[in-house]
């Protein structure tokens, strides 16, 4: 293992230029097992072979496990055994997960060994989050939208929930993003970019997410005092996040995307998950340039919906969000619309408390 946070940095950014993100499946549709296990078995090749510390008992045996079980999902969805590729899958995440596990644990804990379980993510960093919602034209007029409409789509309108990477067909979910930027990538695709409403959303509670993790955010990290256990984390459930982030191979309108058979059965394990909130997943459409902080996308799934109104009261306990504001050229000035909204929120007392206390500890 590295004494050093450098050699860590070093590996993986010499693992990013031989792997770019996002992963990319070949042209034929029918083929991702074979390009997905072509990929893991080429990522344990190259890190078995550069990486001393990867061939540690421990690290190689979870790569191993966490591959089998994954590809065995896979598999077995595409086989159409979907009872078997579900109790594979729960057996995935509740074998190698732990998301109530907050104890950071110092450099000397993790050099004697980590259970290498997945993280658990707060709502401490960051605390504000957008969405945005294309403008619809009424004739030659701007259809104004309220608050309302910034949230999910209502659960008495889940049909028009869709099938997507972290989406499922007739499940709602409130899709947010850590900057206006990686939100337009995200609805407009590439697209020229159109007139759209975005609110700025905050945290109220604390969040536990599951982390799909990269390259570029496990490098900044560690550049601003994370542990080496992130990024031998990071390595050893490689099989796994990278089979949330491969890239659907063209033309992209299949009915159904093999691609999306590990990110949508995450989602449906979270949505019956009571101690999950959500997921925090990297963007394969936006252009993470390696000099800022990596910005990230949330998916909520709607757990406990109101039968009144359609909204879910775990979300709306969790979050409040500012009066949708119209996209204006002038970046400053919309975000300084939307802070001087959002100033306005106020934290529930719990997670107030939660936060003094831990500046506190940090003085």
């Amino acid at each position: 293992m590295h004494s050093t946070t450098r050699g860590f940095v070093n590996d993986l950014e010499k693992f990013k230029k031989k792997f770019p993100f996002p992963f990319k499946s070949r042209d034929e549709k029918d083929d991702f097992l074979s390009s997905y296990k072509n990929t893991i078995e080429e990522i344990q090749s190259f890190c078995e072979t550069e990486f001393d510390w990867f061939k540690s008992d421990q690290m190689k045996s979870t790569f191993e496990k966490i591959y089998n079980l994954t590809y065995r999902v896979i598999q077995s969805k595409l086989n159409g055994d979907d009872e078997n590729a579900f109790l594979l899958f729960n057996i995935l995440l509740i074998r190698y997960s732990n998301p109530n596990n907050t104890k950071k644990r110092t450099e000397d804990e993790v050099s004697k060994g980590s259970d290498l379980s997945f993280d658990r993510y707060s709502s401490l960093d960051p605390k504000d989050f957008f969405r945005i919602r294309r403008a619809e034209w009424i004739g030659d007029k701007l259809r104004p939208y309220e608050k309302d409409d910034l949230f999910h789509i209502r659960y008495h309108d889940r049909r028009k929930c869709k099938n997507y990477r972290f989406s499922i067909s007739e499940i709602p979910a409130l899709y947010l993003g850590e900057s206006i930027e990686i939100c337009e990538h995200e609805v407009f695709n590439g697209g020229d970019l159109s007139k759209y409403y975005i609110s700025q959303f905050i945290s109220r509670e604390l969040l536990n997410v599951i982390t799909i993790d990269f390259p570029d955010l496990i490098i900044w990290d560690l550049k601003h005092g994370g542990f080496n256990e992130t990024a031998l984390r990071f390595f050893a459930y490689l099989p796994f996040s990278s089979a949330c982030l491969f890239k659907t191979a063209p033309p992209h309108n299949h009915p159904f995307n093999p691609e999306y058979v590990i990110p949508q059965m995450l989602m449906s394990f979270i949505e019956k998950n009571t101690k999950l909130d959500g997921v925090r997943y990297p963007s394969t459409k936006f252009i993470y340039d390696g000099k800022t902080k990596p910005v990230l996308n949330y998916a909520f799934p709607v757990k406990d919906p109101d039968d009144k109104d359609g909204f879910c009261r775990n979300l709306t306990k969790i979050f409040n969000w500012t009066e949708p504001v119209i996209s204006e050229i002038d970046y400053v000035k919309m975000k300084n619309d939307l802070s001087e909204s959002v100033g306005k929120i106020e934290m529930s007392y719990d997670l107030k408390r939660w936060r003094d206390e831990f500046r506190f500890r940090g003085k």
